[in-house]
């Protein structure tokens, strides 16, 4: 490519793994929020343009350099766009258990499940991207006041349960059926959603 030339170039064949692992080392030295599809693109030596190419959005590059293979964003998306309010929250639970419990490699996961407790750039990365994409998609999308919270309540209830299913395998949770998980946590979810939070008086 010459210099000053716009658009979409073709890549090698490598091209994609350049891209991820300049992506990588932008996210964990940057941060979800501050880094940038330029910023990658600059690290990899290609043009925005492929990198948008392959990879479509900044989230979705993100969840690619991670090695996880769905995107929980674009599930909550799905679920809120397509579900009844009612059913909210046992299909929340009940997709999100059948995409863990499908998968033939969950390593990739679970690693994210426990950096999210730790400390360290590749915490501080994953904690943003869950703030700034799965809870603001929840945010976005969830009717009435607190909807911010109420993302963040259900991404905690969310992530416990994943935590410790996946990650503890904690026992009876471990090896209880996915459809009674969804019956046990649909309830919580659909509070969280769309029900009255309480207030507490100054």
């Amino acid at each position: 490519m010459t210099a000053g030339r716009k658009g979409r170039r073709p890549g090698s064949p490598d091209t994609q793994g350049q891209i991820l692992d300049a992506a990588s080392r932008e996210f964990v030295g940057r941060g979800f929020e501050r880094a940038t599809i330029r910023g990658v693109a600059t690290a990899a030596g290609v043009d925005p343009a492929l990198v948008l190419h392959y990879f479509g959005s900044k989230e979705q590059l993100f969840i690619a350099a991670l090695r996880v293979p769905v995107d929980p964003a674009a599930i909550v998306r799905s679920i809120l766009d397509e579900t009844a309010p009612d059913d909210v929250g046992e299909r929340l639970i009940a997709t999100l258990l059948d995409v863990w419990d499908a998968g033939a490699d969950r390593n990739p996961m679970i690693a994210v499940l426990r950096s999210i407790a730790g400390d360290g750039p590749v915490a501080d990365a994953v904690r943003q991207f869950i703030e700034r994409s799965i809870i603001a998609t929840f945010a976005e999308r969830l009717p009435g006041p607190e909807a911010q919270l109420r993302g963040a309540l259900i991404g905690s209830q969310v992530a416990g349960l994943l935590l410790g299913r996946y990650v503890l395998r904690l026992e009876p949770l471990a090896s209880t059926d996915p459809k009674r998980l969804a019956a046990i946590y649909g309830p919580t979810i659909q509070r969280y959603a769309f029900g009255e939070l309480p207030t507490v008086g100054s």
